[in-house]
């Protein structure tokens, strides 16, 4: 089983010339004293994802006397984390019996309607449309930069000392850099002839299986929406499937059909980017795991027999049991 995570290898952009203040990555952000103090600083956050949103407004708070500056190469479509008075994610939900494209296209629309636009705010306008890249979920972001308290800019051109020059032709000094530009897929435990990602695309069956390494799982490899969790959870119950010989697999050449007709659908209306090669839909992906391929990979085990490493246990652990003898201590 693999579930070292795919957010722990900080990814760095690389931009001309050098920074001469401090440089961190905000994998390693923990509080505004930890692990720098920053307060009374010149504050650069280069990213709008999630975590480049919350520590952008934790920054900017007044009290900390700072210049909080935001750098986004692509921009961003901000959505509310509450909706109505509950968590917005209530009212995220796709159907498997509704075409994805027409779906798409109503939350495209409903978008602007719901919680504005990016340049109301000050930022750029995105180089997608809503939901062809991964929202950025806050409640302040857009309060922040309306009042002044985070100052948007564009992408970074090049550093020189403690400037930065920005795309747009302006500049700014700095003495932090917090990068906020997402997470490296590796495995260090495994030779990257055996298995590896490069620009984080690693083909899975299901987002579980190597072809061809039957004995080999990975969990917990999508960047799912709305949330990680159910989507673990889901994968989850065919890892128990498998696990006591109940699920097997389709040949390897279904399992690269799939992964390639998956991907498309998936991934497929998604930026290029590396932050989006596990892009998923919680609700389709789990729909379809539960209607369709654990009872599929159920017929298949219950008409050609347990996965052939299971079978291998079974037989290991037959030969290993020994029976009690009366008055041993195995009786007891």
């Amino acid at each position: 089983m693999v579930a070292n995570g795919h957010h722990w290898d900080p990814r760095f952009p690389d931009f001309p010339g050098e920074f001469s203040g401090i440089t961190m990555h905000a994998h390693h952000y923990v509080d505004p004293r930890t692990p720098h103090d920053f307060s009374g600083k010149r504050i650069l956050v280069v990213g709008l994802g999630n975590s480049a949103a919350d520590i952008a407004v934790e920054l900017s708070s007044k009290a900390l006397d700072n210049t909080l500056t935001l750098s986004t190469r692509s921009s961003a479509w901000i959505v509310p984390k509450y909706f109505a008075g509950k968590p917005a994610d209530k009212y995220y939900h796709t159907s498997p019996h509704i075409p994805v494209a027409w779906q798409r296209k109503f939350m495209q629309v409903m978008q602007p309607m719901t919680a504005g636009r990016p340049e109301s705010y000050g930022l750029p306008t995105p180089n997608h449309k809503f939901f062809e890249a991964h929202p950025t979920q806050s409640v302040e972001l857009p309060l922040r930069l309306g009042s002044g308290d985070i100052i948007p800019k564009p992408d970074i051109a090049s550093l020189d000392g403690d400037t930065v020059h920005f795309v747009d032709g302006t500049s700014g000094d700095f003495d932090i850099i917090i990068y906020a530009t997402g997470y490296n897929i590796t495995f260090p435990f495994f030779d990257p002839d055996f298995i590896s990602a490069p620009d984080n695309r690693i083909d899975l069956f299901k987002r579980m299986f190597s072809p061809g390494i039957d004995d080999l799982i990975f969990a917990g490899f999508a960047q799912a929406v709305p949330t990680l969790f159910p989507f673990v959870e889901c994968q989850a119950r065919l890892i128990g499937t498998y696990a006591v010989g109940r699920y097997r697999l389709p040949s390897t050449d279904e399992m690269h059909r799939v992964i390639k007709s998956d991907t498309e659908f998936y991934t497929g209306h998604m930026l290029n980017r590396p932050r989006h090669t596990q892009q998923l839909d919680h609700y389709l992906y789990e729909h379809n795991m539960r209607v369709k391929e654990i009872p599929a990979g159920m017929r298949r085990a219950a008409t050609m027999g347990a996965p052939q490493w299971a079978r291998v246990a079974a037989d290991t652990e037959t030969r290993h049991a020994e029976p009690a003898i009366a008055g041993s201590p195995q009786e007891g």
